[in-house]
């Protein structure tokens, strides 16, 4: 799979992840459907680790996984004992705890986008203990935000073969991200797509407040970019993300 340059981990700045949910129902008690209960399954029953707050929003574009997050996830599959339906290609946050939650940004074998948490113990012990699915068409974000272009019939496509941020994004984007006045932002991950006199893509983006004591915090924008080349910011908000990370948020 063709991935952006990978980000080390080791020494980047962490500030503090403004929390609240994912996309579509984050209940506890999701509608009964096959790939509901194919998640489901894949769940400890003890998630207690992911309902508190403290995530810490992981800085840099284009988080690629590095090797020790990367064990990490391969450590909770392999204590399954199973097949999963997706796999990881970036790290968005982690939290201290008794040891340490890691949310990973996967993508699903069917054209979906995925927020799993692993728990790894003091002892080094991993395991799966939350699964939510991104649904684009869904997403949920911060009371007040405005919803605009975020609403739409958005695409999702198989990633195998493209980079989580297409050239065509990443040049678009670095024209319209100074626009935003309101964080700074850079784009993790082109989520879905849609035709539109051009081209529209739904970018996860990792932001920074533009105040004095700046917090990090996921955002999902809409950048536009039209037959020419020209692009245009068309929308922002912050995600929730509290109910990504835990299903009883």
């Amino acid at each position: 799979m063709k991935r952006t340059q990978p980000v080390l981990f080791a020494g980047m700045l962490a500030l503090s992840l403004l929390l609240g949910g994912c996309g579509g129902n984050a209940s506890s008690e999701p509608p009964a459907s096959e790939e509901t209960a194919e998640e489901e399954a894949l769940v400890e029953e003890d998630g207690s680790e992911v309902r508190e707050a403290g995530w810490i929003a992981l800085s840099g574009a284009n988080p690629s996984l590095a090797a020790e997050e990367s064990d990490a996830f391969d450590q909770a599959v392999q204590a399954l004992d199973r097949n999963v339906p997706f796999s990881p290609v970036a790290l968005l946050a982690t939290q201290q705890v008794s040891g340490t939650n890691y949310a990973f940004l996967c993508e699903g074998m069917d054209a979906s986008w995925h927020i799993v948490v692993c728990y790894q113990n003091p002892d080094g012990e991993t395991r799966i203990t939350s699964s939510q699915e991104l649904k684009v068409n869904e997403l949920r974000i911060a009371t007040g935000a405005p919803m605009g272009a975020l609403l739409g019939s958005w695409q999702v496509k198989d990633q195998a073969d493209v980079q989580l941020v297409p050239q065509e994004l990443a040049d678009a984007f670095a024209k319209v991200k100074d626009s935003y006045a309101s964080a700074t932002l850079d784009p993790i991950a082109a989520l879905a797509s849609r035709d539109d006199d051009g081209h529209d893509y739904l970018v996860l983006c990792e932001g920074e407040a533009r105040e004095e004591e700046a917090s990090r915090s996921l955002f999902v924008a809409v950048v536009h970019v039209g037959d020419a080349g020209e692009a245009q910011l068309q929308d922002v908000a912050q995600l929730e993300f509290l109910s990504c990370v835990s299903a009883s948020a």
